[in-house]
């Protein structure tokens, strides 16, 4: 019975212990998992827990692979996830879409949204929503 709890123990130590992978590697998966709908509100704590490793490695893997930090990569992922919401969806409210993309404060998103493209999320939409039918 001692061996077999112990051997458990073992499995679960092994489990918990971090994979070995390159910065790069590290930022790829980090980003494949922000691009998933379900992760979407993950922040740069949480993304560092999934994966293990402390703030400053994730932020010196998206460093070396992306030249920015895992904060402003989350961001441009977000928007993202917003401009394609806002473009596919119109009847979607703007609270709505940003919502729906992780952004927690509708106010802050609006104005995220207009330093990224320029303009708010509502005349993008309007200026932008029939050319890509």
């Amino acid at each position: 019975m001692a061996a077999r709890l112990f051997h458990l123990l073992c499995l679960v130590e092994d489990s918990l212990a971090p994979v070995s992978r390159s910065p790069e590697e590290l930022a790829e998966q980090a980003v494949e998992l922000l691009t998933e709908p379900i992760h979407a509100a993950m922040n740069v704590n949480e993304l560092a827990d999934t994966f293990r490793v402390s703030r400053t490695t994730l932020f010196h893997a998206f460093r070396k692979r992306f030249g920015c930090a895992p904060a402003e990569k989350v961001t441009e992922i977000r928007m993202e996830r917003a401009r394609k919401l806002l473009l596919e969806n119109p009847n979607l409210t703007v609270g709505a879409v940003a919502r729906m993309a992780a952004f927690e404060n509708v106010k802050y998103f609006i104005r995220a949204f207009r330093k990224n493209y320029g303009m708010p999320p509502g005349r993008f939409r309007k200026t932008y929503g029939s050319e890509s039918r």
